[in-house]
């Protein structure tokens, strides 16, 4: 199994601007080079200020897929191509 790797003390960020219905103290930080589309950050964005209420784990194409749900009952679930070399997805409310 592939793991990502942690150089975040190697690399430099910059901060991106949070969407417009986010809190101020929001934060978005990409690494310095990455072309980050506002889709990208307004997605993740819909995560900000909940809390994790459960997770559970279910099937999806036979495999196992660890499901996070969130308070208001927003879900999430990592999706990755079959070969797991390549980063993955963070699919929301795409498991209910």
């Amino acid at each position: 199994m592939n793991h990502p790797e942690n150089h975040s003390q190697f690399v430099k960020f910059r901060r991106l601007p949070a969407p417009a219905n986010c809190s101020v103290h929001a934060t978005v930080y990409a690494e310095q080079g990455l072309n980050v589309t506002n889709f990208e950050v307004e997605h993740y964005a819909r995560l900000w200020g909940r809390k994790v209420t459960e997770i559970r784990f279910e099937t999806y194409k036979g495999d196992i897929l660890p499901v996070i749900v969130f308070s208001g009952g927003l879900s999430a679930a990592v999706y990755c191509d079959p070969e797991c070399n390549a980063p993955g997805y963070l699919g929301i409310d795409w498991a209910i």
